[in-house]
């Protein structure tokens, strides 16, 4: 995956055929939907961007999922 893109409604797979692989635009909202689907609750999970010191258009800023799961 790449890149933080909390406006996507939609997952977005693209590949690449230069570097044989794909590329993966998550959407937030499906992410959390997806998590809370799991089990786990709102209080248990973080989706949140993070500069990643990369000047490129689509790595700028990066999606980071924390999750703390309660016993």
């Amino acid at each position: 995956m790449r890149g933080y893109f909390p406006e996507l409604t939609n997952h977005k797979m693209k590949w690449d055929g230069h570097d044989a692989c794909y590329f993966n635009d998550i959407s937030i909202s499906e992410i959390k939907n997806l998590l809370l689907q799991k089990g786990l609750e709102e209080s248990e999970f973080r989706v949140r961007s993070q500069k990643s010191g990369q000047k490129d258009q689509n790595v700028d800023n990066q999606l980071v999922i924390e999750i703390i799961k309660k016993q």
